[in-house]
């Protein structure tokens, strides 16, 4: 499903400037760095989701991603040909830049596209998606200070 802007639409908000921020810097000014590949989704992500009901898959084959039932489902589809946390940082940047992100009261409506094939669709609650890009973040930064100062002690 492919979430067109209606300006008219009292239910489709553009994101406000918290939302700006927090996807420019949390997630655009991230998404090259290759420590996420540190961080273990399956591990140390998918648990907190569970916890809060959010359904993610990652699929290997962008014809296969599943429609988001948006009325309903807390549910994130993603196409991955690599580590699931690059792959969703790399969706979130694009559903941030390409402007197929809006936000509905306290949820997230994301979708990304690649050549006109849907490759990411979803809704999320805002609290929610902040808290997995912040834990990943964290996660991360960890592993990269802790990697920094191995390195450091080896010199």
């Amino acid at each position: 499903m492919r979430i067109e802007f209606n300006p008219l639409s009292a239910t489709i908000r553009v994101l406000n400037r918290v939302d700006l921020e927090f996807f420019y810097y949390c997630v655009c000014n991230e998404q090259n760095d290759q420590m996420l590949k540190s961080v273990n989704w399956d591990n140390q992500i998918k648990p907190y989701l569970d916890e809060n009901g959010v359904e993610v898959a990652f699929v290997t084959d962008s014809e296969k991603i599943p429609p988001c039932d948006c009325k309903n489902r807390i549910k994130l589809s993603f196409y991955t040909g690599e580590d699931k946390t690059s792959s969703f940082f790399r969706h979130l940047r694009n559903s941030f830049v390409h402007f197929r992100i809006s936000h509905h009261q306290k949820y997230y409506m994301l979708n990304d596209e690649h050549n006109g094939k849907i490759t990411m669709s979803g809704k999320i609650e805002v609290r929610i998606l902040k808290d997995i890009v912040l834990k990943i973040l964290k996660i991360k930064d960890i592993t990269t200070d802790t990697i920094s100062a191995f390195t450091e002690t080896q010199n």
